[in-house]
């Protein structure tokens, strides 16, 4: 900041409207009098301290998190799953309790309480009298005691399973976002906004188009967004192998897996063979839709979800056919295609 020299009369300050001792400030280019410049350069000094405590605060935390990292917030969200998963199992065993014991306390008990007592009625009358009962007899006690033990024990009209139709909990997992940028490509295209989108450049023709980042383990998702689409576009999107050649159809390279993203196609390909229709796959993919896709490395799945249409599919991966490390993979045929990484 500095003050104003000027033989001509001065700005009126911005507060008061005075034009008295008036300083400019060289950051807003305003102009005040001396006492609302005093004023307004403590309100710049506040909000520096302010801004000097939330820096404070973020450097205890990450300091917290670095000593401890299972102090960090994200562990409070596993550990809440936990809680409310023990819950519902708590909640369902309880339920099936009482189930078992209303079937166990109903009739099936006194029948057999009822078979039980003629069976004590025909020892008794065995053990009275003389010579009463013979192997025979002994052989068939036996065999009514077997079967009252086995109907008391498993009832063969109850029976306790898992119910595997019902969605009952959620598995939890951990995903890596991640930060590729598109990296290398061979054909029409363009890489722009340092790495973040691809564009056609051509009238037509297939480029093909890689990330920057491998992938070896772990479960990672990329979103990508179709920029420019119509009815002409042809644009590919899944994972290839890096050690691959590049060529300008890539989708048909060996170790291509992945989906077309052009309105009601249902083009898909695996080891570079293209399956229509595999898994139900029918796109109606749009300008601006976000395509989320995720590599898990661990299980050797390749998962897509279009964001609006929450449509979504899994490839299973042959790693013999598409070896470590992964690549991301887009290809685009067609002008001004254009796909962008969301990071």
């Amino acid at each position: 900041m500095a003050s104003s020299s000027s033989t001509t009369k001065p700005p009126p300050c911005a507060t008061c409207g005075k034009n008295i001792d008036i300083l400019r400030c060289k950051g807003c280019l305003n102009h005040y009098c001396r006492p609302h410049f005093n004023d307004y350069r403590d309100k710049l000094a506040h909000e520096l301290d302010v801004l000097t405590g939330v820096h404070d605060q973020l450097e205890q935390t990450l300091n917290q998190t670095t000593e401890a990292p299972r102090s960090h917030p994200l562990f409070k969200l596993i550990n809440e799953w936990e809680n409310e998963s023990m819950q519902k199992i708590r909640q369902a065993a309880g339920e099936a309790r009482k189930q078992l014991m209303a079937i166990l306390t109903s009739s099936n008990s006194s029948n057999i309480s009822t078979d039980l007592h003629k069976v004590a009625l025909e020892l008794k009358q065995g053990r009275e009298e003389e010579d009463g009962f013979y192997e025979g007899d002994l052989f068939s006690w036996k065999c009514k005691l077997n079967e009252l033990k086995q109907r008391l024990e498993t009832p063969h009209f109850i029976t306790v399973d898992e119910d595997d139709t019902t969605k009952f909990i959620n598995k939890i997992r951990v995903l890596r976002h991640e930060n590729d940028t598109f990296d290398q490509v061979l054909g029409p295209a363009r890489i722009e906004e340092q790495g973040e989108v691809v564009v056609h450049i051509l009238s037509r023709g297939h480029a093909e188009v890689r990330g920057k980042q491998e992938y070896t383990s772990g479960t990672h998702r990329i979103t990508l967004k179709i920029e420019d689409s119509d009815a002409g576009s042809w644009i590919f999107f899944g994972l290839i192998s890096k050690a691959t050649p590049m060529q300008n159809n890539s989708f048909e390279s060996a170790s291509s897996f992945g989906w077309v993203a052009v309105a009601w196609s249902n083009h898909v390909y695996i080891a570079g063979t293209n399956t229509p229709g595999h898994g139900g796959y029918l796109s109606d993919c749009q300008k601006n839709d976000m395509i989320d896709l995720e590599f898990d490395c661990e299980n050797h799945l390749l998962r897509m979800k279009d964001i609006r249409s929450s449509k979504q599919y899994t490839l299973q991966i042959d790693i013999t056919k598409c070896p470590f490390p992964w690549l991301l993979h887009v290809n685009i045929g067609y002008p001004d295609d254009r796909v962008r990484i969301m990071n």
